[in-house]
C-alpha cells in the first residue's frame, strides 16, 4: 500500500510540474493505477483522498493543444467522475468545476479525440441532478455541439446520443421540455443514407420515447418546421435508394413526434401518407409489412390523432368536434384501402392489429354511431366480403369475435357474457345500431351465397351468421319489452326484423340455400315473444314476391274456399302471419328438391309445433290452408303430412281441450275441414299438365308412401273426433260438413278419372270413407239395437261413400288394388246399415246407395273372393234392415216401382248367395201383398221364378165380404180429418178404398230439421246420386219416408180390419 502511495505523491508531483514532455508518460501511469485500484477496495479509498489534489492538474491539462495530454486527462478524468467510490469525495465546487470544463472542452476543441473523450465523460458522469441542474444550460450545448458534429466523426455523434441518453436519465423533465433543441439532430439522421446513423438514432429514440412521446408542442412544431425542407426529401432518397423498409420507419416516427400538430396541419400529414402509398404495391413482402402495417408506425399516428375524453361526459363533445372527426378519417382511410387490397395476408393481419390499438384507444368513442360508421363498418364489409377461406381465415374471425362481443354487450348478464380478451369498452347499443348489425350479416350471407364458396366454408359462415343474428335477437327482445317504448319504434324494431329474414329467404331459395333461411325465420318466431309477433296492434304489409306470384298465375283456377278469406298480396297481417307465409313459401319452393325433402319437413315439424303451442291454433292453421291451396299436387303431400302431424299432437297433448272452443262454421272449424280435405285435392290427376308448372317452382315429383298419408289422416281425424265427443259444436256436425266439402271437390274433378292410373286417388277416398264411416254414427244413439232414437243426419257421409263406389266401378279393371280398398268399404257400408234401424234412416240409405250397388250388383264377373263376399254381406244386411227397421215398411206398389232396379238384378243373381237372400226377402214382403203393380221391368224374371215356384206373387188366402155401396165417410181420429169413399167391388174394392185412404192428402206432421234438410237437397238437385231426375220421387220423397205422409197416426190403418172397424164406428 505504501508503494501505491508513494506512486500517487510521485505522479502529483509530476502533474503539477509543468513538464510538458513528461505529462504523456504520467497519466498513463495514473490510468495504470486506476486500472488496479478497481479490484481494491482499500486503494480506490487511497485514490478518493488523492482525487482533490489531482483534479486541479487534470481540470488544466484537458485543455491543452496536445491531443496526447488532453485526450489521457479526459481518460482519468472520466474514471474518477464514474467510479462510485470517488464520486462521493468530489466536493461540490470540485464537481461544478468539472462540469464547466467538460463543457467548455466540448465546444472548443479542435482535436477530434479530445470532443469525443469530453462528450464520454458526460456520458458516463455519476454526479447528482442539482449539481447538473446548474449546468444544464452548458451542457446542453454542449450535447448538441456534439450531435451536430462538426468535426464529422461518427464517434462523437455516438457519445452524444450516449450523453443525451445520460442527462435524460438524470434531467427528464428539462430535457423533455429542451427537446425541440437536442431531439431534431437526433430524428434528422433516421433518414440518412448512412446507415449506422440510423441506428444509433433509431435505438436512441425507442431509450427516450416514454420522454419525448406525447411530444411537447415544442418539439411538434420543431419537427414540423422540418418535414418539407428535410424529412419529405430524406424519406424520398431512401425510396429512391431502395431503402423502403428505413423510409417507411422514419415516417413513423415523423408521425409520433408530430404529435397534435397533426390534425391542426392535414395537408402536411397527407403528404407524409404519400411516402407509404409508393410503397403498397412492392412486391416485397417485408416492404408491405413495414409500410402498411408496421404497428408502431400506425400506433405513432393514432396517438398523434386520436385522444380519448377522460370522461364520459365529454364524450359528445369529443365527438362532435371537427379535429376528431378529421383524424379518424385521416386515418381510416389508409387502413381500409389496405384492408380491402390483395396484398400479403401477414401484411393484412398486422393491418387488423393496428385497426385494434385504433379501437382501444377509441375507449368508449368506440360505441358513438358515427364512430362506428366510420372504425367499424368499412372494416367489418372489407374482411366479410373477402370471405372465411383458410388464407383470410385468422382475419375473419378476428373480426367475428369483434363483432359478437359488441352484439353481446347488450345482453350482458342476461346469460350472455363477453369473450373480450380484446379489452375494447363496449356499452349496451341501442335501436340505432340495430341496422348495422343487420347489415353485417347480410353481408356475410351474401358472402355464404356465392358459388365460388366452399360447401364446408358456406356452412362456417351461415352458422356463425344465424349464431350472432340470434344474439342480436336477444338485443331487440331487450328492447321491445322496454316498457316505454313507442309504437313507431316497435314497429321501426319489427318492420327492420321482418324485412331482413324476407330480404334472406328471397336471396338464399333463389340461389338454392333455401334451408339457411328457415333457420333465420325459425330464430325470429322463437326468440321474440307472442305478445309482440301476435299482436293485433303490429301490422304489416304482405309485400311477399312469392305470394304475387302464386296468386297472379293461379288467380281464377281454383276456386275460393267457402268461409275462409284468402290472405291476399299487401294485405296487413301481424308478424307471425307474416313470418308463417314466408316461412311456407321458402318450404314450398323447395319441396320438390328430393335432397332436401327430409330437412324441410323436419324444419316444418319444428315450426308449426311451436306456432301450435304459442300462437293461436286455428289462425296458423287458416294461415297455413291459405297457402297449402295454393299448390294442390302430390308433390306438397309431405308438408301436409307434416302440418298433420304438428295438429294432431297439439290437438292430443292440450289440457284445455281447444276443440271445446271452436264454433261451427269458424275460420278454425272450416280449416280444419279443408285440412282434412286437402289430400283429396293434391292427388288429383289434372287434365292441363302445365297447370302446375307454369309456377316455374316445380322440378319433379315427390314420391311419397299413399300408406302413411292414410294413415296420418285417419290419425288426425280420430283425434278431432274423439276430442270432439264432448258437448261441443262438432259433435254431430263434423263429418258432415267434411263430407260436404269432400264431395264438392270429388265432383269437381270427376270425369277427370277413368283409369286404374287413379289407383292413388282411389285408395285414398276408400281409406277416407272407411274413416267416415266409422265415426259418422258414433255419439247418435244408434251403437246399441234396441234404442230406436234418430239418428240425425249423415247423408254426407253417405253421399262421399257412394261416390267412392261410382269412381271404383268406373276405374275397376283388373287391379287388385281396387278390389282390396272398395271390399273394405263395402264392410264398413255393412256395419253402417246394420246401426240404422230406423225407417227414415234407412229409405235415407237406400236412396243414396242404390245407384252405386246396382252398378256393382250388376257386375256378375267380379273375380275377387273378397269383393264378392262383402258385396253379398252388403246386401243382404241391407234386406234385413228394410224388413226390420221401425216403424215397418209398406211393400206395395210405389215402394216395389223403387226397388224395381235392385230387384231386376238380385232376384236372378248368378251368384246364389245374392240371389237366394233376395227372393227370400220378396217371398215375405212383396209377395205377401194382395195386389201389386208389377214395374215392367220386373215382368221377365218374376215370370220366370213363379213358374219356378220361387216367388210369389199375390197372396192366397182371401176372405168374402159383401159388396157395399159407395157411400162417403168422414171420421176425425188421433188428429187426423179423413175422408173414405168406397166403391163396390169385394175384398179387391176394399183394398183399393183402403190404398186411397191412406193416399189422400192430408195434414202433414211438421217436418224435423233432418228432414227439412233431406227435402231441400232433393229439389235443389238437378240430378242425384241414383240417378233420378227431376219429377222422379225419390225413397224420402214418397209417403214411404214419412209413413204414407202419416204413417204415425195410427198403426190401426195399416190393415184393412181396422179400415173396416172405422167406417162401422162412423156410421
Amino acid at each position: 500500500m505504501e508503494e501505491f502511495t508513494e506512486r500517487l505523491e510521485e505522479i502529483k508531483t509530476l502533474l503539477s510540474s509543468n513538464s510538458r514532455a513528461e505529462k504523456p508518460l504520467v497519466y498513463s501511469s495514473l490510468l495504470e493505477l486506476q486500472e488496479r485500484f478497481v479490484s481494491d477496495p482499500s486503494l480506490i479509498r487511497i485514490l478518493a483522498q488523492y482525487s482533490k489534489c489531482l483534479l486541479s492538474a487534470i481540470l488544466t491539462d484537458i485543455f491543452y493543444d496536445d491531443e496526447e495530454i488532453a485526450a489521457r486527462a479526459l481518460k482519468c478524468l472520466g474514471f474518477m467522475i464514474y467510479h462510485p467510490s470517488i464520486v462521493p469525495a468530489i466536493l461540490v465546487e470540485d464537481a461544478d468545476l468539472i462540469v464547466d470544463s467538460l463543457a467548455r472542452v466540448i465546444t472548443s476543441t479542435k482535436i477530434k479525440s479530445v470532443c469525443n473523450f469530453g462528450v464520454w465523460c458526460i456520458s458516463i458522469q455519476q454526479f447528482k441532478a442539482s449539481v447538473l441542474a446548474v449546468h444544464f444550460p452548458s451542457l446542453l450545448s454542449a450535447t448538441v455541439h456534439a450531435l451536430d458534429n462538426p468535426i464529422g466523426s461518427l464517434s462523437i455523434t455516438f457519445e452524444g446520443i450516449q450523453a443525451v441518453l445520460k442527462l435524460v436519465n438524470q434531467l427528464s423533465e428539462k430535457m423533455r421540455d429542451s427537446s425541440n433543441i437536442w431531439a431534431p439532430p437526433i430524428y434528422r439522421r433516421l433518414v440518412s443514407v448512412d446507415k449506422r446513423e440510423r441506428d444509433m438514432s433509431e435505438r436512441c429514440l425507442l431509450n427516450i420515447r416514454s420522454t419525448i412521446i406525447p411530444p411537447p408542442l415544442t418539439l411538434s412544431k420543431a419537427l414540423l418546421l422540418d418535414i418539407k425542407p428535410i424529412l419529405l426529401p430524406g424519406m424520398n432518397e431512401l425510396l429512391n435508394k431502395g431503402l423502403k423498409v428505413q423510409s417507411v420507419k422514419a415516417w413513423e416516427w415523423f408521425i409520433r413526434l408530430l404529435g397534435p400538430y397533426a390534425i391542426k396541419n392535414r395537408h402536411v400529414v397527407n403528404d407524409m401518407l404519400k411516402i407509404l402509398e409508393q410503397t403498397f404495391s412492392d412486391y416485397n413482402p417485408q416492404v408491405q409489412l413495414a409500410s402498411q402495417v408496421l404497428p408502431i408506425a400506425w400506433e405513432g399516428l393514432i396517438d398523434s390523432l386520436i385522444h380519448p375524453p377522460v370522461s364520459s361526459e365529454t364524450c359528445s363533445s369529443v365527438i362532435k368536434s371537427d379535429g376528431f372527426t378529421k383524424g379518424l378519417k385521416l386515418i381510416m382511410t389508409p387502413l381500409i384501402g389496405i384492408i380491402s387490397s390483395k396484398g400479403d395476408m401477414s401484411v393484412r393481419y398486422s393491418c387488423l392489429n393496428t385497426w385494434r390499438y385504433l379501437l382501444r384507444k377509441l375507449g368508449s368513442l368506440i360505441n358513438s354511431p358515427s364512430v362506428i360508421k366510420q372504425a367499424l363498418e368499412p372494416i367489418f364489409e372489407a374482411v366479410f366480403q373477402t370471405g372465411a377461406e383458410s388464407e383470410s381465415m385468422s382475419l375473419w374471425n378476428f373480426c367475428i369475435e369483434i363483432f359478437e362481443n359488441f352484439i353481446l354487450a347488450k345482453t350482458r348478464g342476461m346469460g350472455y357474457d363477453l369473450n373480450d380478451h380484446l379489452t375494447l369498452r363496449w356499452l349496451p347499443w341501442d335501436l340505432n345500431m340495430l341496422g348495422f348489425h343487420i347489415k353485417m350479416i347480410d353481408i356475410l350471407i351474401s358472402e355464404a351465397a356465392k358459388s365460388t364458396v366452399k360447401t364446408e366454408t358456406r356452412s362456417l359462415i351461415c352458422d356463425t351468421s344465424l349464431r350472432l343474428f340470434k344474439f342480436i335477437l336477444k338485443g331487440v327482445q331487450v328492447e321491445l319489452a322496454n316498457q316505454s317504448r313507442k309504437y313507431d319504434e316497435t314497429m321501426l324494431i319489427l318492420k327492420t326484423v321482418l324485412s331482413f329474414v324476407k330480404k334472406i329467404a328471397e336471396d338464399l331459395t333463389s340461389k338454392a340455400w333455401d334451408c339457411t333461411s328457415l333457420l333465420f325465420l325459425e330464430a325470429v318466431i322463437t326468440d321474440l315473444q307472442p305478445s309482440i309477433l301476435g299482436c293485433p296492434l303490429y301490422k304489416v304489409a304482405v309485400d311477399l314476391g312469392y305470394i304475387n306470384l302464386v296468386q297472379y298465375v293461379k288467380e281464377g283456377r281454383h276456386r275460393r274456399l267457402r268461409g275462409i278469406s284468402s290472405i291476399t298480396y299487401m294485405d296487413m297481417v301481424s308478424p307471425v302471419v307474416y313470418l308463417t307465409l314466408l316461412h311456407f313459401s321458402v318450404v314450398f319452393q323447395s319441396a320438390l328438391d328430393v335432397l332436401k325433402v327430409e330437412f324441410i319437413i323436419e324444419r316444418v315439424d319444428k315450426y308449426l309445433s311451436f306456432l301450435f303451442s304459442s300462437y293461436d291454433t286455428w289462425e296458423t292453421l287458416h294461415v297455413v290452408i291459405d297457402i297449402l291451396y295454393e299448390h294442390p299436387g302430390s308433390s306438397f303431400l309431405n308438408i301436409w303430412v307434416a302440418t298433420s302431424k304438428g295438429l294432431k299432437n297439439h290437438i292430443d297433448g292440450s289440457n284445455d281441450n281447444l276443440l271445446l272452443k271452436l264454433e261451427k262454421d269458424s275460420f278454425g272449424y272450416l280449416s280444419l275441414c279443408y285440412l282434412l280435405s286437402y289430400p283429396l285435392v293434391a292427388l288429383r290427376r289434372l287434365k292441363e299438365s302445365t297447370e302446375i308448372s307454369e309456377l316455374s317452382i316445380i322440378s319433379s315429383q315427390m314420391n311419397l308412401e299413399l300408406a302413411c298419408v292414410i294413415e296420418v289422416w285417419r290419425s288426425l281425424y280420430s283425434s278431432v273426433k274423439v276430442t270432439s265427443q264432448a258437448e261441443c259444436a262438432m259433435k254431430n256436425s263434423f263429418p258432415e260438413d267434411l263430407s260436404v266439402i269432400l264431395n264438392g271437390f270429388f265432383d269437381e274433378n270427376f270425369s277427370i278419372y277413368s283409369s286404374d292410373q287413379d289407383l292413388d286417388f282411389l285408395s285414398l277416398c276408400g281409406g277416407i270413407v272407411e274413416q267416415i264411416l266409422i265415426t259418422s254414427l258414433q255419439g247418435n244413439g244408434n251403437e246399441d239395437n234396441s234404442n230406436y232414437r234418430r239418428s240425425g243426419g249423415f247423408s254426407n257421409s253417405l253421399d262421399f261413400a257412394a261416390r267412392f263406389m261410382q269412381l271404383a266401378w268406373t276405374i275397376r279393371g283388373t287391379s287388385v288394388s281396387i278390389y282390396l280398398v272398395t271390399s273394405r268399404v263395402f264392410s264398413e257400408l255393412t256395419r253402417f246399415v246394420g246401426q240404422l234401424h230406423l225407417k227414415q234412416d234407412i229409405l235415407l240409405f237406400m236412396e243414396i246407395i242404390s245407384s252405386p250397388l246396382l252398378l256393382w250388383l250388376s257386375h256378375e264377373d267380379i273375380q275377387d273372393k273378397s269383393t264378392i263376399q262383402q258385396l253379398q254381406l252388403l246386401w243382404i244386411k241391407t234386406l234385413n234392415n228394410l224388413q226390420s227397421c221401425w216403424p215397418p215398411l209398406i211393400f206395395d206398389s210405389s215402394f216395389l216401382k223403387l226397388q224395381a232396379p235392385l230387384l231386376e238384378k238380385t232376384l236372378d243373381h248368378p251368384v246364389p248367395t245374392i240371389s237366394e237372400p233376395t227372393i227370400t226377402f220378396w217371398n215375405s214382403t212383396f209377395g205377401e201383398n194382395i195386389k201389386l203393380d208389377y214395374p215392367q221391368s220386373l215382368h221377365h224374371i218374376l215370370d220366370k221364378l213363379a213358374r219356378e215356384g220361387r216367388v210369389n206373387l199375390h197372396k192366397k188366402k182371401s176372405l168374402p165380404l159383401e159388396k157395399c155401396q159407395s157411400r162417403l165417410v168422414t171420421s176425425k181420429q188421433n188428429r187426423v180429418s179423413k175422408r173414405v169413399e168406397f166403391v163396390e167391388g169385394g175384398m179387391n174394392c176394399l183394398e183399393e178404398n183402403a190404398r186411397e185412404l191412406l193416399g189422400l192428402k192430408r195434414k202433414r206432421l211438421e217436418l224435423t230439421e233432418h228432414q227439412k234438410e233431406v227435402r231441400r237437397a232433393q229439389q235443389g238437385r238437378g240430378m242425384d246420386c241414383s240417378g233420378h231426375g227431376p219429377g222422379i220421387r225419390t225413397y224420402t220423397s214418397v209417403d214411404f219416408s214419412q209413413g204414407n205422409e202419416e204413417s204415425q197416426d195410427s198403426q190401426e190403418l195399416r190393415n184393412t180390419e181396422s179400415i173396416l172397424e172405422l167406417l162401422r164406428n162412423t156410421h
